[in-house]
């Protein structure tokens, strides 16, 4: 009688062992997840940004601002014949 309440008892100190390392694992998981999403959020702030700083608009201002004369010019097109 004694060596199956002894077995029991084993089992029961087993499986909270076991839950207890499944609550552990669970909360880094959930760590984890919010520190994507806000790492996901920054990607996309800055994602935003560049395309703000990248509009026409803006180029033209900060080419204003640093006084810096944009000219055009026609793309250059090469005469060679294309290496092999």
């Amino acid at each position: 009688m004694a060596w199956i309440i002894l077995g029991l008892t084993v089992i029961a100190v087993g499986l909270v062992h076991v839950r207890r390392q499944e609550a552990v694992l669970l909360h880094a998981l959930q760590r984890s997840q919010s520190h994507h999403a806000s790492l996901r959020r920054d990607i996309w702030d800055r994602h935003v940004e560049i395309g703000r700083l990248t509009t026409p608009e803006h180029i033209r201002h900060r080419s204003a601002v640093m006084a810096l004369e944009m000219t055009y010019s026609e793309p250059r097109v090469s005469s060679a014949p294309p290496a092999e």
